[in-house]
């Protein structure tokens, strides 16, 4: 017999924003579901987020407290949780939340019934509001263009309208991918998929995520009604920190980091668009030099450097191994 609340890990991941990080979890402890351990891993902060955290503690906010020591990036931040409660292994869930989102009190409970009620699925994802803009939609999930390696959000930007709830739940059948910001797995995904790949620190491993999964023949699901908000851009801030040079409306953290996902991504999962993926790039490069982003464009040119020479840095390993 299918448990009717079976018990769910809670992964809140820091780094360098406590702030953030106690708001997310004042909202974690006001949820209408009955069955969860709620897991602050903190990724090597150097602001004193631990202490904090630790102060915060009490009977009505018990919190599991991991430090990884170092910033491992999204990943391996969230599989330090991961590890935790497989050791454990008594739950029938992780849901994995950015720091920086705000959860409404029902949102568990709907996404936990939703994937209950579909056995194939393997991640579930739910509706991102803009926390500065409340009734619109971030993204209710995304598709990819492998071609430009770029994900697409779906409903983004637009007002968010439970009339249209058929509508949304349609978005099931052509999502390729849930947001990061919130996500919904089971154990039996993790047993078989593995945990997340940690080669990109920082964007595109909800996407390898997702694709291993699907090769294990497991599906996408999605709860419209189930609610989040996010302080969009607020991780990025964070490990921008106190870089020094030209600011401009592009983030050399991003930068650094979409630039080393796509072309990783693509090589691992669709090596032949590559040539449209350098072309896209060079395209990118360019609107960074338009605007004199330099610091932008020379890390660009690193990574992209980095990539060129994997095959070699492969083919070394190799002849070191024979």
């Amino acid at each position: 017999m299918q448990q009717a609340f079976p018990k769910v890990y809670i992964l809140v991941l820091n780094f360098n924003n406590w702030d953030d990080s106690r708001g997310c979890l004042e909202s974690i402890f006001k949820i209408d579901y009955p069955n969860y351990e709620v897991v602050f891993i903190d990724n090597g902060s150097a602001d004193n987020s631990l202490a904090k955290a630790k102060a915060w503690v009490t009977d009505k906010t018990p919190l599991t407290i991991i430090e990884t020591g170092k910033n491992l990036g999204y990943a391996g931040g969230n599989n330090a949780g991961m590890k935790y409660a497989l050791e454990k292994d008594d739950f029938g869930y992780l849901w994995i939340l950015n720091n920086d989102v705000v959860v409404t009190k029902d949102a568990l409970r709907l996404m936990v019934k939703h994937m209950q009620e579909n056995p194939k699925a393997g991640i579930c994802g739910c509706a991102i509001l803009q926390s500065d803009k409340p009734n619109e939609i971030l993204t209710m999930a995304s598709t990819y263009r492998p071609w430009f390696a770029h994900p697409l959000y779906i409903e983004g930007y637009r007002p968010y309208d439970l009339a249209k709830l058929k509508q949304y739940q349609e978005i099931e059948k052509r999502m390729d991918l849930v947001s990061g910001a919130s996500v919904l797995v089971t154990k039996e995904f993790i047993n078989v998929v593995g945990l997340m790949s940690e080669d990109y620190f920082l964007q595109f491993e909800e996407l390898d995520w997702a694709i291993r999964g699907r090769r294990k023949k497991f599906t996408l699901a999605l709860e419209p009604r189930a609610i989040v908000y996010h302080k969009c851009g607020a991780t990025f801030s964070q490990i921008e920190g106190a870089l020094k040079g030209k600011q401009t409306i592009y983030k050399r953290t991003h930068d650094r980091y979409n630039t080393r996902g796509r072309l990783l991504f693509t090589w691992k999962f669709y090596p032949y668009f590559l040539p449209t993926v350098y072309l896209a790039l060079i395209g990118d490069i360019y609107d960074r030099i338009k605007v004199g982003a330099f610091d932008n464009v020379s890390i660009m040119l690193e990574e992209i450097g980095h990539h060129f020479s994997t095959p070699f840095r492969w083919l070394a390993r190799q002849l070191r191994k024979n």
